[in-house]
Parts: structure tokens; sequence; C-alpha cells
């Protein structure tokens, strides 16, 4: 995904609006919008501005995100702010009609289907790329990354594919392949490759639409009483065809109805099928037709599962484009040879299982919550971050983010307080990892009115309760963890994954040494990291234990930083390498050698 500044984000669904606007002044002058007027009372940008709005708002609820920059995009992207969106938060009624007006047939696309159809154009995909570009710059405010995002378009395309497929969009080619190439790159700006093809059509249209636009601006929406809005509701995605809702409608008489041309030419998801669409007076040669048109489907009976395997392949492709940043940060990290390998297990593992429930093959139980033991500073509470994301990333949670706690955060000191405690952190964390530390703690009973074990009793519970959208990881220790478990049967079934995490090496240690000087614009002699190794080799086991790995080394370059402009600050006119350099000097203020 490429990074946008909230500011820039607000830019492009602004510009991308103004581009709709354009489009749809292009329907309207060439009398697409004619008929549908008559029925849906409403200009044609005023419904735009409301249909915009309404999916930006079906967005956001689907993703469960009210954050105020997301509502301000959403009052502020669509001329007028049409639904009355309060960027306190959204409302009720703010949320049923943004669903009636999603689910509705997609009136819009429809035109520009019929267009491309008759004028032989690409409007349909053109239209469409638009709208996505205002979709993903409202995920993308606060450089989020929310693969719901993907699920939402996907779902979105599902529903109104069919049009975009029956207009010969001659070269805007808007299909599942599209759609992964424009999560992927994440490019707001310009177009992927398949648009590209659209050629003159895309410079031609996006000129036309947005001097349209500045011609005559999209008029501020007027507040309507709720009864004027007669557009059919939908309680699931289908094809509505105008000819159906009339029916069903006073207005406008026969006679108008028979005037329009264009409409009546809008290609149906029936026709796609090869179905007939008038539901009476079939007539034999109709008949031999269809059966015709069955013999060759028969003939093609493989082509749907070609068509499933492609669609599993881009869902594959997808994934693995999600997985490839939280990837290389695990494995970018030093050491940990033994937990990368099981991580990576883990994800197979998970991997393989759902492509086994597309299948229905039996699959065992499995229980995403770890326990990860060893030393202080090993790593634990970094690759704990790392496998929320993950997590997120293979669909097992919904946010992914960590909450860390430990004894103190889980246990209180009076009768009835520590359930209450577990259960309002449990809530905080629900959607992602819980990380524990020293969970071993809660066992150890430190007098009669400790209520350790009233905090795992409410632990396993919850555990239970919130078992689809929360993974509880623990740490300590090993011999200690080990005890945590025997405290309760329920934690010894909920946690049957266990992750080692070895003490680094010396040469390990200063790797991270020299990697946080290398972030942090320093450079570390060669004499330094010498006397640095020496001090390390020196170590008793006991001392090891106390320096805590990683821990104890981002300890040493802090305290090492500080040596550093102690001694700098005493030149004159320091240069640039001795602002940059951490000496032997350095060390020996700072490291006393036996």
């Amino acid at each position: 995904m490429r990074a946008y500044s909230n500011e820039k984000l607000h830019e492009i669904a602004g510009e991308n609006y103004r581009i709709l606007c354009g489009y749809c002044s292009m329907l309207e002058e060439e009398g697409y919008w004619e008929h549908p007027k008559a029925i849906l009372k409403h200009p044609i940008l005023d419904f735009l501005s409301m249909y915009i709005q309404a999916l930006m708002i079906h967005l956001a609820v689907y993703r469960k995100v009210e954050d105020e920059q997301t509502l301000h995009m959403i009052a502020a992207t669509c001329g007028g702010n049409p639904l009355a969106v309060n960027e306190v938060g959204l409302s009720e009624g703010n949320i049923k009609e943004a669903e009636r007006l999603v689910m509705a047939p997609p009136i819009l696309l429809q035109l520009c289907s019929l267009r491309d159809v008759e004028r032989h154009s690409s409007l349909t995909g053109l239209f469409f790329d638009a709208v996505l570009n205002i979709l993903f710059a409202e995920s993308y405010l606060n450089q989020q990354s929310d693969p719901a995002v993907t699920r939402y378009v996907k779902e979105y395309y599902g529903r109104i594919h069919v049009f975009i497929e029956s207009a010969n969009t001659h070269g805007a080619c808007v299909d599942e392949k599209y759609l992964f190439r424009k999560i992927c790159m994440g490019d707001l700006e310009s177009n992927t490759e398949q648009l590209k093809e659209a050629g003159e059509d895309f410079k031609v249209y996006k000129q036309e639409a947005l001097f349209l636009t500045e011609r005559r601006p999209a008029p501020v929406a007027q507040e309507k009483p709720e009864e004027e809005i007669v557009e059919p509701e939908a309680t699931e995605p289908e094809f509505v065809s105008v000819e159906e809702q009339v029916s069903t409608s006073e207005e406008p008489e026969p006679a108008e109805v028979a005037e329009v041309s264009h409409w009546d030419e809008l290609p149906m998801e029936e026709d796609a099928e090869g179905k007939d669409t008038e539901e009476t007076g079939q007539t034999e040669d109709v008949i031999e037709e269809d059966a015709s048109e069955r013999s060759e489907e028969e003939a093609e009976a493989e082509a749907p599962q070609e068509a499933k395997t492609e669609e599993e392949q881009i869902e594959i492709d997808f994934l693995a484009a999600r997985l490839t940043k939280p990837l290389k940060e695990l494995n970018d990290l030093v050491g940990l040879k033994e937990v990368k390998e099981e991580i990576h297990s883990l994800i197979n593992l998970i991997r393989v299982r759902k492509m086994r429930e597309k299948y229905q093959l039996p699959s065992l139980p499995m229980s995403y919550h770890m326990v990860f033991t060893g030393n202080p500073g090993t790593g634990k509470t970094t690759v704990a971050r790392l496998v929320g994301r993950i997590y997120r990333e293979l669909g097992i949670l919904s946010h992914g983010t960590m909450i860390e706690t430990d004894r103190a955060g889980l246990v209180a000191g009076y009768v009835g307080q520590t359930a209450l405690k577990v259960k309002e952190v449990v809530e905080k964390a629900k959607g992602g990892i819980l990380f524990i530390d020293e969970a071993y703690t809660l066992s150890n009973k430190l007098n009669d009115n400790d209520f350790g074990s009233e905090a795992i009793d409410t632990l396993v519970k919850m555990m239970e309760d919130y078992r689809e959208d929360l993974v509880i990881i623990v740490a300590g220790y090993t011999k200690e963890m080990e005890q945590f478990l025997q405290a309760n049967t329920g934690l010894q079934s909920r946690f049957n994954k266990f992750i080692c995490f070895q003490d680094y090496s010396q040469e390990e240690l200063l790797e991270i040494m020299h990697n946080m000087a290398e972030k942090a614009g320093f450079c570390v002699e060669q004499e330094a990291v010498e006397y640095i190794a020496a001090y390390l080799e020196a170590m008793s086991e006991e001392e090891k234990a106390r320096f805590g790995n990683a821990r104890g080394i981002r300890n040493l370059f802090e305290k090492l930083v500080t040596a550093q402009a102690n001694r700098v600050i005493c030149y004159q006119a320091p240069t640039k390498e001795q602002l940059s350099a951490i000496t032997r000097e350095d060390c020996m203020s700072v490291i006393q050698m036996p």
C-alpha cells in the first residue's frame, strides 16, 4: 500500500468524486437519465452524492471504524452531505439509509453499461475505478491497512460485476485480476494496466467530465422528506430493471415509458446467462434456441472449474501480498531461528486448514493461543505483535492489535473486583492479541486473600466466550510456565502451542547493537565493538541472566549514547563523523570490566 497523508487522501477522494460528477453529467446530457429520473425523483448529481456517501458509510460500518478523520471524509467528500452525517458518529438512520441505497440495483453503473454497449465506449470500468479510489482513500486514512477493505471490495464487486461484464468496455477490463492489482498496488493516482489499455477513452472522458463538472458543479443536496425517495429496496443483491420498478409504481404513465429507447436495450443478468427475459409467450424457436445454448454449456463443462481455479489462485495471491510485510519483519529479526520456523509452520497449517474447509474435508479443532517461554529480552513481545498482524491477514483476528498486561493489570485486592478487571482487559483486547507477561505469577498464591486463581478462572471462561476473535499469548520462564498451566485444567486444553525463545549468542547481541546504532545514525568503531565483545564474553551465567539479552543491549546502547554526548559536547565545532562515532572511550566510561 502506498503511503498517503490524510490531506492527500481527502484531495484524491474529492478529485474522483468530481470526475464521477462529470461522468453523470455526460449521461444526463445524452438522455440516459430521463427515464430513471421520472421514477427516482432525483437529479442525477443528487442521486450520485447519496450513493457515494452511502457506500462510504457502508464501508465504515463494515470495518467498524468511526474515527474523526473517517467521519469527516464521509461528510465532506460528497456535495452537501446528503445523508446528514454527523462527524461525532453515525446514527442508526445513516446506517439504514446507506444499507438501502447500497443494496439496491446500481442504477448509475447500469446506465454506464448501456452507454458502453451503444457507443462502444469504456465508461463502466472508469466509473467503477473512480468509486474504488474513493473507498480506498477512506480506508487508507491514518495510514491504516485493514484486510476488511479487501473483503468489502470483493463483496461489492460480486454484487455488481454482471453490469460491468455485460458491457464491452473495449480495453477497460475490470475483473478479479484488476481488483488484485488495484489492492496490491495501492496506487490511487494512476490507472492499473487494464485501465491504461482504455487509451484515449480515459483521457477524453476525464477531460470532458472535469469540464462538465466545472461548468455545472454538483448542487448541494437539499433535505427532502424521506417518503419522496422511492428507490426500490432490496434485501439481497439482484438485478431489477426500471421496467420492473415502473410496474409497481403509479408514475410515469405507460406512454411516457414507451418513449425511452435507451433503457430497453440495457443488458440484463438474464440475458448474460442465455435466458429469455419475457415471462410468457415463448415460441418453439425460442425453446430450440435455449436447448442449443444448454448443449453448448454442457460441451464446455470444464470452463467453470477453470474459473474457480483462477479465483482460488487470485485469493492465494491476495493473501501472499498481505503477508509479505509482517513476514519480512519476522525474518529480519536477529537470531530466533527455531521461533521463525515454528511461526512459518503455524502459518502453513492455518492456510492448509482453510483450503481443506473449502473442500469440506475433515478438520481437527485448532487452538490459536500460544505459550512463549524463555528468558527476558529474547523477543517474545516483538514476535507476539507480529503474530497479531499475521493472524489478522489470515482472517483469524479482525484487528490484530496487541494489548500487553501482567498480574498487576488483572488482579485486584478485593473480592469481586478481579473478575471485572479481567473482563475489562479482555474486552479491550478483543479482535487482537492479549499478551500476558510473566503469566505464572497469577498462579503464585501470595497470601490467603490472593485472587490470582480468580483471574485465571475468569480468563478461561472469556477465552471460550471470545474464541472467534481473541488470541491470548502467555509468556514467562519455561519451568514456571509449566507450573502455571497445571493450575487450571482449562488452561492445559487451550494452550497447546509452545514456542521456546533461546538466549541470544554473543554474535547476535553484537548484531543487534549494530542495527540499533545504524537506525539511530551512529557508527560503533571497531575498537569499541571489540571492547563490548570482551565484556559479553567475560560474563558469568548469572550475570548473563541479569543482563537480559536484547533488553540489556538496548540499555547498554542508550548508556553509550549518553556517554558519547558528554564527550562530544566538549568539542568546539564537532564534525559529522565525531557526532556519529561511538568510541572505545565511551565504552570504558560505561562498562566496568572485571
